[in-house]
């Protein structure tokens, strides 16, 4: 194990860097132009619209690196791009980043609703209806600096990547409910041991320790009939969350999920019309 993370390190470099727009905002203090953006408070959470530029290098976070969120431009239609999860949607230009406004990111005007930190539950919707302009752009993003032990169950937008170390603050989380980002990176919720429901709402390619350091994990929910996620090889949960959590699936994977080498390890199986599990609350 700590081989393995010592030599995670320069893959952690290479993820920070794929995630250009993501880090580089969370990690700095909000720039003086951000505040001339639009931004909208919404449930204590603070939803600022990123910059248009896609084409173009600049000095503040933009779109550029639309491959990081899974994105492609479609080859049949240049004016339109295929998500991660195979849809194809309009070409847009600008997205949303959630902020939590905390020591390094105040603001000039900070709402009075705003939370110094995400607290509680934290649904982080897909996008925004009428945000300060007639479309309804994504939300790509979240300050993972202001998670840390007083969030106790979040929902990920439904493009968002998930990334190494995002949640290594949140000690107390207990419910994970991930949208259909494309993948869940090594060691996302290292030792969140709290965590004991994880709902995922696709189907994204789950990579090793994604999930290690949190023993006592209790359900693993796939809400979708499509496909069962893939995955880097079995150490993504622990081996007593296997045999210990019920996992629930529909009915029209409970045959595939049986010769699956990870899915199949899951002692405990049940229907997902079976499955008491509460989604994240909005």
């Amino acid at each position: 194990m700590r081989h393995y993370l010592i030599n995670q390190i320069k893959r952690i470099v290479g993820l920070s860097l794929l995630s250009f727009p993501c880090l580089l905002f969370a990690q700095e203090k909000t720039p003086e132009w951000a505040y001339g953006y639009p931004e909208e408070t919404i449930r204590g959470i603070r939803y600022f619209q990123l910059s248009n530029t896609i084409d173009h290098i600049v000095q503040y976070p933009s779109l550029e690196s639309l491959r990081a969120f899974g994105f492609m431009l479609n080859p049949d239609d240049e004016e339109t791009y295929i998500a991660p999860d195979g849809k194809i949607i309009p070409k847009f230009y600008s997205a949303l980043w959630a902020e939590a406004p905390n020591q390094n990111n105040p603001g000039r005007h900070t709402p009075e609703d705003a939370l110094p930190y995400y607290v509680g539950d934290i649904y982080l919707p897909d996008f925004i209806e009428g945000f300060h302009s007639q479309s309804d752009p994504y939300v790509l993003g979240f300050n993972w600096t202001a998670i840390g032990d007083k969030v106790t169950s979040i929902r990920t937008p439904l493009y968002m990547p998930v990334t190494t170390g995002c949640f290594q603050h949140a000690s107390n989380l207990k419910k994970v409910q991930i949208g259909a980002c494309y993948a869940v990176d090594p060691c996302s919720f290292w030792y969140c041991r709290q965590l004991e429901t994880v709902i995922i709402e696709k189907d994204p390619f789950i990579y090793r320790y994604a999930f290690a350091g949190c023993p006592d994990i209790k359900s693993v929910v796939l809400k979708s009939g499509e496909d069962l996620p893939a995955f880097e090889d079995t150490s993504a949960f622990e081996e007593s969350v296997y045999e210990n959590a019920t996992l629930y699936l529909p009915d029209s994977l409970m045959e595939k999920c049986g010769s699956d080498p990870l899915w199949s390890k899951f002692v405990h199986k049940k229907s997902l019309k079976e499955c008491p599990v509460e989604p994240v609350k909005r």
